[in-house]
């Protein structure tokens, strides 16, 4: 959505905070969160995925920023990085901190090398992105400086939509920028669509038929690591009809189905876990669907140093290995 002549991607819904000042940036419409699950209703407000994006016509832009202050399991503080197209800002100005006082991000303007101009690129290099904090809820007070919209062939042509928990949210990432569900999406020649919900990915409803109103070329689903308390037959069922909604209504679109990456579950639970991804399989092969692939996500993930200390969520080098893995898997599924 346009916000002060700036496009807010991965942003559906802009809320007023009255008592405070600002938007809240929203990721998913108030009527879809108020559809999903309790842990849903709270991981909607995570602005992963989130950018603002700009061309920028003076020797500076200046964005002001706001951390949520509610919540207590959370830091005061996140971080923000400045890209130029596909390029990380220059270290004097990413990252930059985030508070939950109001903050001012500074965008100051570039002359992008020759060398910026190769073929291939996804972005305008004169295309500036600042990706707000990824791990709370973010508000915006205002934007200073002098830009403007993204012009028609400075964005790419399509775009990888991701739904999953709070490793497709890219918890454990040191920086917006460090998931792999961004990544992925580079690999591909693609935007991206961060739907993640940490620790509410129960496939609801209300995700899939909001997910059938978005544009999007590819998708991908990490299914099951929320949900390991549930029985094998109730993840199937429920997989089977979350997967099936969103392959009907997406006819001609590749839909890759990932089975929980490994953790520490797979030490404390290993059939369970083993059944999970077995589960997922099966469901996959019974829908039968052109298009419709599984990927094991433990093979995406299979060792321990991948991962940061709480054993559950990939490290930095794990989010690359996930997305490395992943790449190559859908490159052999589609040839």
């Amino acid at each position: 959505m346009e916000y002060s002549n700036t496009l807010l991607h991965n942003v559906s819904e802009l809320i007023k905070d009255e008592a405070d000042g600002g938007f809240r940036l929203m990721r998913l419409p108030s009527r879809v969160v108020s559809r999903l699950n309790p842990n849903g209703k709270n991981s909607a407000l995570y602005t992963c995925g989130c950018e603002i994006r700009f061309n920028l016509h003076s020797e500076r832009a200046v964005i002001l920023l706001r951390r949520d202050r509610n919540g207590t399991d959370t830091m005061p503080y996140g971080i923000a990085e400045v890209w130029q197209g596909d390029f990380q800002g220059r270290y004097q100005l990413s990252p930059q901190v985030v508070g939950q006082d109001i903050t001012a991000v500074t965008v100051r303007h570039m002359q992008p090398e020759k060398g910026a101009r190769i073929n291939g690129r996804l972005f305008d290099p004169d295309l500036y992105r600042v990706f707000v904090p990824y791990d709370w809820g973010t508000f915006i007070h205002g934007i200073e400086g002098e830009v403007s919209l993204p012009e028609k062939g400075q964005l790419p042509g399509e775009t990888l939509l991701c739904y999953g928990s709070s490793i497709t949210h890219g918890g454990g990432a040191a920086v917006p920028t460090g998931g792999f569900a961004l990544k992925l999406a580079s690999r591909l020649g693609m935007d991206l669509a961060n739907l993640g919900l940490a620790g509410a990915a129960w496939m609801d409803d209300a995700m899939a038929d909001y997910i059938n109103t978005l544009k999007w070329s590819m998708a991908v689903l990490e299914l099951g690591i929320n949900i390991t308390g549930w029985s094998i037959a109730r993840f199937s069922e429920r997989a089977e009809k979350f997967i099936k909604t969103i392959a009907e209504a997406n006819p001609g679109k590749p839909i890759f189905c990932v089975s929980p990456f490994y953790s520490y579950f797979d030490y404390i639970k290993k059939e369970h876990m083993e059944g999970m991804r077995g589960a997922l399989r099966l469901t996959v092969e019974k829908l039968n669907m052109p298009l419709l692939y599984y990927i094991d996500g433990s093979k995406c993930l299979d060792y321990p140093r991948g991962l940061s200390s709480d054993l559950l969520h990939p490290s930095d080098r794990g989010m690359t290995q996930i997305s490395e893995e992943l790449y190559s898997g859908i490159s052999a599924l589609l040839g």
